[in-house]
Order: C-alpha cells, then sequence, then structure tokens
C-alpha cells in the first residue's frame, strides 16, 4: 500500500503525464490538487445584455520539492511550470480553462508518500482521516513508528494512535523543535 500523491481521476492522470518528466529535471512531485470551479450564475446585468455565459475554469496546484534536498526556489518554480504548461498542453487532459499554480512544499509540507512518513519520524505531524477512527478524524503528535501500513502517533495527551495509512486522507508537518533548527540552518546558510 502506497500513499498516493494524487487522489484518483483526474489528479492521478495528471500525476502520470508530468511525473517522469519532472523527476528527470531533479524535482520530485510532492502534491497534486484540482479544483473545479463552476461558472458563477449570470448576473441580471448580463442576462438583460445578452452576454456570454461564464465558462467553467479550475485550479490546479502543484508542489514540489528539489530530489536533492535543496531549495525549491523561484527559478525552480518557472522551469517546473513551464514543463508542465507544455505537458499538458499536448496531452490536454482538462477540458476547460485553469489556472495553474506551481509551488515549493515548503517547511510545513505536506506527506504523501510512505516513504515521508519514514522520513520524518520524531517530528510533528497532523493527520486528517477519510473516516472517523476513534471518535475522531485528527490527530496530532509525534511520528513515533512508520512502515508500509501504519503510523503510530504520540499524542499529548500520552496516548498512542496507531493509524492505517488506508485511512489518511491528507497529513502534513507541523512546527516543531527540529523545523525550527531546520529553518535556522537555512538562514545561516
Amino acid at each position: 500500500m502506497t500513499v498516493c500523491v494524487a487522489r484518483a481521476g483526474l489528479e492521478s492522470q495528471i500525476q502520470e503525464i508530468i511525473e517522469s518528466s519532472l523527476q528527470a529535471m531533479g524535482y520530485r512531485l510532492v502534491r497534486v490538487r484540482y479544483q473545479f470551479l463552476p461558472p458563477p450564475p449570470p448576473s441580471k446585468k448580463d442576462r438583460r445584455l445578452k452576454r456570454k455565459k461564464p465558462c467553467a475554469s479550475g485550479r490546479l496546484q502543484l508542489m514540489f520539492e528539489r530530489e536533492d534536498g535543496g531549495i525549491f526556489g523561484i527559478k525552480d518554480c518557472t522551469k517546473a511550470s513551464r514543463q508542465v504548461s507544455s505537458l499538458l498542453d499536448v496531452a490536454d487532459p482538462i477540458d476547460h480553462g485553469f489556472q495553474l499554480e506551481v509551488s515549493s512544499a515548503g517547511i510545513l509540507r505536506p506527506l504523501t508518500r510512505n516513504s515521508d512518513f519514514a522520513d520524518y519520524i520524531g517530528y510533528r505531524i497532523e493527520v486528517t482521516l477519510g473516516q472517523i477512527l476513534d471518535g475522531r478524524r485528527r490527530f496530532k503528535g509525534t511520528l513515533l513508528q512508520a512502515d508500509d501500513e501504519n503510523i503510530c502517533l504520540q499524542q499529548e495527551s500520552t496516548e498512542k494512535a496507531d493509524i492505517a495509512l488506508s485511512l489518511i486522507a491528507e497529513a502534513r508537518l507541523m512546527m516543531s523543535p527540529q523545523l525550527e533548527q531546520e529553518i535556522q540552518n537555512i538562514d545561516n546558510a
């Protein structure tokens, strides 16, 4: 079981289109998010003037990081954005207009792959589940363990929570002493 970068459907299709090309450029895809934005209803003035109906549109958000562990900066965003635009123009998976947003995963990055959980053992994370577990959908705590099927969190209430990766809808890092140290190291570099 692998936690996917993209959810099923269009996001997964976009991931398949762009991922290998961006990996060849030295970038790792962290997350794909697509949000459909339906057209707003026509106003009275639009109807009176018989204006064209506004078109549906969408927002495609892509997060990347550098495979070498370096900072994914503005130049990287520009290169990745141009490459993604070219690939999506050719494949044309979205049948209406959309806005492309390319960004760094950032310091409070989402955890989207099994390997992400293993890489951040000892860090504080927030997990949102796709269904209720023990009367809750959100869990916060220090990541104690991670394998291919489960994670274990030490919650602030001193309880441990064992969570199956298959139940996780979203997970991200939270501010912690380790992250504060990493920020200081970046600032001092």
